[in-house]
């Protein structure tokens, strides 16, 4: 059991207030430099293999070919300076070399330990600090010389190493029981796609081209200099969160009669065309909204209830297939892709019978999610209370 009250014992021995020190005056900021050739693949690190949340780091797809990169030691903090919100730092165990993005950062003196370094860094406090004084808006970065000034308590060595032992462990089984939590809602999700495949694999009855009994309409290239702060919502890849359409950094168009033909309607289907394969949005209500470039809007007959191609569509079969059909680097789907896919098609009322019993287990399914969820909450809590009550005075 984790004893959040065993940080705050190994500090009653200690005389306090501890001193507060500036990141910058207990630690350098590396610049050495290394040739991306002299690394091995699994040592060099790039913001997009090190992992959100203070997870650490993993494997790279790639890096690149004869190029100046930022030189790290074992020991070495390192801190993703793009998007500070998403907490990538990591204490290093290997030498190698990192994009410019990721800041490298050294201890200085022998009075302060580089685990105690990352630990301090891995605090709410700390990012919520960096947010502050950000440089852009998609993509913030964090002002170096501000990190720099980021202060935190610096106590004796010995009380250092007693955090750092008390935190790793109160840490590690935080991370277990969260851990524990994803692998119920990972288990839940693959239960239900089983449970999609062996119920359309069960289906009787004729297949049938979906182009056959669908229309596919693609969307249309709106100009972003032409957005302006209310009108009518353009739906684009981004507002499509798997299940339905986001308004949250919604883009807007003034209405236009000439755009009649990309009005989004009742009862359709989105379907990214480009990148996130797989990713769509179901719209059952009357709200009028514009068809982005790269948005497929498919609308089913009459005999064919679209819940139950919005089940088919996310079977594992057609998402594999999807897949293998990129056309591109993008990752871009043509209207063949999902027009040519071939549905069981049983009567109408087969059809809903089909989705009354996926709707049951999908609710099933949702509800295990939902409560790991809360788990996996509570425990990145516990994380927060335990880092925060390690360093405060």
């Amino acid at each position: 059991m984790i004893d959040g009250n065993s940080l705050t014992q190994s500090r009653r021995d200690a005389e306090k207030p501890w001193p507060m020190v500036k990141l910058g005056d207990v630690c350098d900021e590396i610049r050495e430099r290394i040739r991306s050739d002299q690394i091995a693949l699994e040592n060099y690190i790039a913001t997009d293999n090190m992992i959100k949340g203070c997870g650490g780091v993993c494997l790279a797809e790639s890096k690149p070919c004869n190029v100046g990169l930022v030189s790290y030691k074992a020991g070495d903090v390192l801190l993703s300076n793009i998007r500070p919100y998403l907490k990538k730092v990591w204490c290093s165990d290997r030498n190698g070399g990192c994009s410019s993005d990721v800041i490298v950062i050294r201890s200085k003196t022998k009075t302060i330990l580089s685990e105690y370094v990352y630990r301090a860094l891995s605090q709410d406090e700390f990012f919520a600090y960096v947010m502050k004084n950000v440089s852009g808006t998609k993509m913030p970065r964090g002002k170096r010389s501000w990190i720099k000034d980021f202060t935190f308590p610096l106590p004796p060595l010995s009380i250092q190493q007693s955090i750092v032992a008390r935190l790793d462990k109160g840490l590690a089984e935080v991370d277990q029981l969260k851990a524990n939590f994803e692998s119920i809602a990972k288990k839940a999700d693959e239960n239900f796609k089983a449970t999609l495949a062996e119920t359309f694999d069960n289906i009787q009855g004729e297949k049938v081209r979906l182009g056959d009994v669908a229309t596919l309409k693609g969307g249309y290239a709106f100009q972003k200099s032409k957005y302006v702060k209310t009108g009518i919502q353009i739906v684009r890849i981004s507002d499509l969160d798997g299940e339905s359409i986001s308004s949250e950094n919604a883009a807007y168009y003034k209405p236009d009669s000439a755009l009649s033909d990309f009005i989004i309607h009742n009862n359709c289907i989105l379907i990214c065309l480009t990148g996130s394969i797989g990713k769509m949005a179901l719209v059952k209500d009357d709200k009028t909204r514009y068809l982005n470039q790269r948005v497929g809007m498919l609308r089913s007959s009459d005999d064919l209830s679209l819940l139950y191609v919005w089940y088919y569509l996310h079977t594992s079969e057609v998402i594999e297939a999807w897949n293998k059909n990129k056309t591109s680097v993008n990752g871009n789907l043509r209207n063949s892709d999902i027009l040519d896919l071939t549905i069981p098609l049983p009567p109408l009322s087969v059809q809903q019978e089909v989705v009354a019993k996926l709707e049951v287990e999908k609710s099933r399914c949702e509800a295990v999610k939902s409560q790991a969820e809360k788990g996996i909450r509570a425990c990145e809590g516990l994380r927060s209370a335990l880092l925060r009550e390690a360093f405060e005075q």
